[in-house]
């Protein structure tokens, strides 16, 4: 029975569009604290919990997540193979892309 409910499961994931598989609730640990950053919806529209202001945009490109945050840069993230995020770029309001060093990079884990 476990088998069974473990192979549904895979088939309904493997269904899954990519932004369903991305939306959701992605929280930051670091050694200070937890703190939940970021809400991704399915309609391209993401949250940040640390601003207060309207939502911003998101959509995947290249097999990358890019959201446009409050002052209009574009943060890129990895979709990482365990659902996570890793911040890896930014791209300023003139399209010039900054790639992060390894160890500038956060990675936010999905909650729910």
């Amino acid at each position: 029975m476990k088998y069974i409910t473990l192979i549904i499961g895979l088939l309904v994931m493997g269904c899954l569009t990519p932004e369903e598989k991305v939306s959701g609730a992605y929280e930051l640990k670091n050694a200070d604290d937890t703190e939940t950053l970021a809400v991704f919806l399915e309609n391209g529209v993401h949250f940040e919990y640390k601003k207060k202001g309207s939502p911003n945009k998101w959509e995947i490109k290249d097999k990358e997540i890019h959201a446009v945050n409050e002052e209009g840069e574009t943060v890129v993230f990895r979709i990482n193979p365990d659902g996570s995020l890793s911040s890896i770029a930014s791209i300023d309001k003139d399209g010039k892309r900054n790639d992060l060093e390894k160890e500038d990079q956060d990675t936010l884990k999905k909650i729910k």
